[in-house]
């Protein structure tokens, strides 16, 4: 008994290979737009889980914003420039990431202050400013990680300023 091989015809093994050809090319296209689809949720995870980092983790907030704070009590400089201490600093210095560059004098605040900042050549960088009790005023002059001296006027038991 001879067994007889049957060779499919040229147009057939076309069809048949059209036929895989767009199987595969269909495949290809669907995996790649899972794999987009996973990129997208993996960047939204990302992004949403630093924000939630940033936001609520006192240490990493604190290492990319800047926010000092100083509270003086009982100061009478009257009309002498006296130089304010940040932080135990004797400069003004914005070295954060994220910073507004301004100074607020908080509401609770006893009394008004006037303040003046020179660098480090004593050269006035922002000329005598008066600020009441709730108001804020801009630094936007000030250079990043570059050192600025900080000097008041003011009369009151206590005065609360914020450097953001």
């Amino acid at each position: 008994m001879r067994q007889e091989f049957v060779f499919p015809s040229a147009p057939k093994i076309q069809e048949e290979d059209e036929r895989i050809l767009k199987e595969l090319k269909r495949q290809l296209k669907i995996k790649r737009i899972l794999t987009a689809v996973v990129a997208v949720f993996v960047t939204v995870a990302v992004v949403i889980s630093g924000y939630l980092v940033y936001t609520n983790v006192g240490a990493v907030h604190n290492f990319f914003t800047e926010d000092s704070t100083v509270i003086l009590r009982d100061i009478h400089t009257g009309d002498t420039w006296e130089p304010l201490y940040i932080e135990g600093n004797e400069y003004l210095n914005y070295d954060r990431l994220i910073c507004k560059k301004k100074m607020v004098v908080h509401i609770d605040s006893a009394s008004a202050v006037t303040f003046r900042i020179s660098d480090t050549d004593g050269n006035i960088v922002i000329d005598e400013q008066t600020l009441e009790p709730g108001e804020g005023a801009s630094l936007k002059e000030l250079k990043r990680n570059t050192d600025y001296k900080v000097e008041i006027k003011t009369e009151g038991d206590f005065v609360l300023l914020r450097f953001v």
